[in-house]
């Protein structure tokens, strides 16, 4: 199994991010980025995480 690493980090996240994005963040696959992207009911904007 390849194991992917994160490129990205938090700090460095735009406001507002895609499944791509969230992907390359976490270091997972676009195809489960996208199942946990849509199945969360919260808001994906980086000023409510901060």
């Amino acid at each position: 199994m390849k194991i992917k690493k994160s490129k990205i980090k938090f700090n460095e996240l735009p406001d507002t991010i895609t499944p791509e994005i969230y992907s390359d963040w976490r270091g997972i696959g676009i195809a489960k980025a996208r199942d946990r992207f849509h199945s969360v009911r919260i808001s994906f904007n980086k000023r409510l995480w901060s």
